[in-house]
């Protein structure tokens, strides 16, 4: 995708990236600075901070001006919150514009990719003839659109991701590294139909003109894959990039934990250069879990010193008061704490509907197995042979990869362990499914009873209350390459910076 480095505004203000610490007011900074430029003061007296960032923005009167965030609910709270005609939407919702102007109107179909690959071998079904070969594949085309592979980098690029990522592909990377490009190929060619990846992608890979704004504001900047950078770089005469890097937790999704750094270092080869702008002083956190935190951040600090905050550990949950907030750096242990909750009378739920839907979408799959159907006349028991047998076939296969991290074995040992807990107590596969449709769920903190999270669904959530159940799984003593290791300690930050008073550990801390 071709984006210029030439200004087209004559005193050429530069570029901002504002490094915004948890808690330290990220989003009413940026939509104060976009009503400053409209000519309307912020209704609050910012920090020092703030108001650098405020004069820095003010210095250039944009008129069309654009925020993109990083998912569709979060663009649509600010779209309530910025100034008229500021538009405020999410990097698909942006390309897929950008791909209706120039292609027309097209199809979006997100099976697209898998409708490919399906019959893409001897005419046969890859997805029930290899089924890890089929899921390898369709996540290493997925990876190769967001990281912005190139068919020049031939298969030493694909080779490359799947080491990343630790792609299981158990010994078919061949076969593999020869159907990526031939997939990838084909979903250029259709282009009257797209999927979520394709939405993004397409604009970079065709590259379509896209609408190019006086000022863009990105925020979570932290988190953009390469292939969102570049649609950032190209939609932008100015950007201001807001975001956090030790906030960057979603590395095994695609998302490039160098993101502001590699897009700074861009930036300050552009005429206008780019301003490096800190936002650290945090409103949420007390002095005290600011300093557990400067082990890893050292210029985080509190707006109010004075305000101590609580930090304790204790032997057991116990029972969180209304609007708790618990969290785990994996789900399985909050299934049980939610379990001995409801049976305590308290209302209580675990963010995450999709993880829900992850782990039923799994036991269909288990209760189509041989090993289920020997347990006819107890279908709970058959379920568990099914697991048992699935997670050492999985593990297995893990350990043999070549590429093997420790990221698959925490995921699937979690998947495991969850289905395990559901298992318990119940007399039929529909009562589990039940279970886990009831115990899942999107929302936050406000509405009441305790909310349960695992560290990375958290992001944006807070509460008085935050307890933190097996903090000796941060870092998680699975990972073992180096991105995985500052994803953990990225981890960590989260996980210290929910509370607004009180910070209960149950256990030691790791």
């Amino acid at each position: 995708m071709a984006w210029s480095k030439r200004s087209s505004v004559e005193n050429n203000v530069p570029h901002l990236s504002c490094r915004a610490g948890a808690g330290c007011g990220k989003t009413s900074t940026g939509i104060a600075g976009l009503n400053l430029m409209r000519g309307k003061r912020p209704d609050f007296n910012g920090t020092d901070q703030q108001e650098a960032i405020w004069e820095a923005m003010s210095q250039e009167g944009a008129q069309d001006i654009a925020c993109v965030a990083f998912n569709k609910p979060i663009a649509q709270e600010l779209q309530k919150k910025v100034p008229a005609g500021v538009e405020a939407s999410t990097f698909h919702a942006m390309c897929f514009q950008a791909i209706n102007d120039a292609l027309g109107r097209v199809k979006v179909d997100n099976f697209k990719a898998d409708n490919i690959l399906e019959n893409e071998v001897d005419g046969v079904s890859l997805r029930k003839k290899n089924p890890v070969l089929f899921a390898g594949t369709k996540k290493l085309v997925s990876l190769a659109k967001a990281t912005l592979w190139d068919a020049e980098a031939g298969s030493e690029g694909l080779r490359d991701i799947v080491d990343h990522y630790s792609i299981d592909l158990n010994g078919e990377l061949p076969q593999a590294l020869d159907l990526a490009p031939r997939i990838l190929s084909r979903c250029l060619e259709q282009q009257d139909v797209i999927d979520f990846d394709d939405m993004i992608w397409f604009v970079h890979a065709l590259d379509l003109p896209i609408r190019k704004r006086d000022l863009l504001l990105v925020d979570e900047a932290q988190d953009l894959n390469r292939v969102q950078q570049e649609v950032a770089l190209s939609a932008g005469d100015r950007l201001i990039l807001i975001g956090d890097p030790y906030q960057s937790i979603y590395g095994f999704r695609g998302a490039d934990s160098q993101s502001m750094s590699r897009m700074y270092d861009i930036l300050s080869e552009t005429d206008r250069g780019v301003k490096d702008l800190p936002l650290m002083k945090t409103f949420r956190c007390p002095q005290s879990h600011v300093e557990l935190v400067q082990k890893y951040v050292p210029d985080f600090a509190a707006y109010d010193p004075t305000r101590e905050g609580i930090i304790r550990n204790q032997a057991g949950l116990g029972t969180p008061q209304d609007g708790s907030l618990v969290l785990c750096r994996v789900n399985a242990p909050l299934v049980s704490a939610a379990f001995r909750l409801i049976r305590g009378g308290v209302k209580a739920n675990i963010q995450g509907r999709d993880i829900g839907a992850n782990l039923t979408s799994l036991i269909d799959k288990l209760i189509d197995t041989p090993q289920y159907k020997m347990g006819v006349g107890n279908e709970v028991c058959g379920l568990l042979r099914a697991l048992e047998d699935y997670s050492g076939k999985e593990r297995a296969r893990i350990l043999s990869s070549k590429f093997a991290s420790g990221s698959k074995l925490v995921n699937l040992e979690d998947k495991v362990m969850c289905i395990q807990v559901f298992c318990a107590g119940a007399d039929s596969v529909k009562n589990i499914k039940g279970k886990i449709k009831a115990l899942f769920q999107d929302g936050s903190n406000g509405r009441g009873g305790v909310l349960l999270s695992s560290i990375h669904r958290a992001k944006g959530l807070e509460a008085d209350s935050v307890y933190i159940l097996q903090p000796e799984l941060m870092p998680h003593p699975m990972a073992t390459v180096s991105w995985e290791k500052e994803q953990e300690r990225n981890c960590q930050v989260v996980a210290y910076t929910r509370s607004k008073n009180e910070l209960v550990f149950i256990g030691e801390p790791g």
